[in-house]
């Protein structure tokens, strides 16, 4: 039963705060080596991190070699993301992790079940090598709901590489495959497919802004984690913002090798206006 810990705990992690009533109970027989950990508390907070109404289960008393956690909370919060009603459950062994994570928000009608599984290995120069893939997961909104599907993600200290990620409804699709890496010659495309761009406005309702429309194209970026450079044809149509119409826009990008500035020009299909028309350098994060 945690009382007035936040002095002791800012000690050993800066800027940590518990509630006070904060509860955990740990049990571990040495005979079977097993044990049982069950925690609550009010509210967790740290740097920008918050959780509220935290409980926290987690065993391995089905067998002694596989860990079961199971985490809920009402709020999570982080800078940029919010999730009300979140629940986890992870099972990890000694090479396998498996993780179902569900989110809930009726202020923004998002629900959503991330259902995935990774094994760990080692590669024959002993780095560490991560094999992911998602089981049956989904996105919904109010009125859509998106499938995800993939075929497989593996992770080495050299990067990420995405085999066939996938989200679809009906027609649309936003497909995801590639490198993501500090390599020039390591490219992720992204293609979006009769996309509508109403899957975007749960994510900004809390800025006052909504969209809709269609989206087409592809952006290739090279080199994703280390001054990307980007390639795009996306075109816009049908586009709305806050119930104001927009023009079908076509949107293009090109890297300037020589410059190392990719161009980027927004421009109106049926009027021919140039609505964005400059250069964007990734070396001083700087628009021109």
């Amino acid at each position: 039963n945690v009382k007035k810990a936040n002095n002791v705990a800012a000690i050993f992690v800066p800027g940590f705060s518990i509630a006070e009533g904060t509860n955990i109970d740990f049990l571990f027989n040495p005979s079977t080596e097993t044990m049982t950990l069950k925690a609550e508390s009010e509210f967790l907070e740290y740097w920008k991190f918050l959780v509220t109404e935290l409980a926290v289960n987690a065993d391995n008393t089905t067998a002694p070699d596989t860990l079961n956690i199971y985490f809920q909370s009402k709020d999570l919060y982080f800078p940029g993301y919010s999730a009300p009603s979140s629940s986890v459950h992870a099972k990890a062994s000694a090479d396998r992790l498996g993780v179902t994570a569900r989110i809930s928000d009726q202020e923004t009608d998002i629900n959503a079940t991330f259902d995935i599984n990774a094994w760990f290995g080692r590669r024959l120069d002993g780095s560490l090598e991560v094999n992911g893939k998602f089981a049956p997961s989904y996105i919904s909104t109010a009125n859509q709901t998106w499938r995800i599907f993939d075929e497989g993600v593996t992770y080495d200290p050299e990067g990420i590489y995405i085999n066939n990620f996938r989200i679809v409804n009906g027609t649309q699709e936003l497909y995801a495959g590639g490198a993501i890496s500090n390599s020039r010659s390591d490219t992720l495309r992204i293609e979006l497919k009769e996309l509508d761009a109403a899957l975007f406005s749960p994510l900004l309702a809390k800025t006052g802004y909504s969209i809709s429309g269609e989206l087409n194209g592809y952006a290739d970026i090279s080199s994703v984690m280390k001054q990307p450079l980007l390639s795009a044809d996306i075109s816009l149509e049908r586009l709305k913002i806050n119930s104001y119409s927009i023009e079908a826009i076509d949107m293009r990008s090109q890297w300037d090798f020589g410059r190392e500035r990719a161009r980027v020009v927004l421009t109106g299909r049926n009027t021919g206006k140039e609505y964005v028309n400059g250069y964007y350098r990734p070396s001083d994060n700087a628009y021109m």
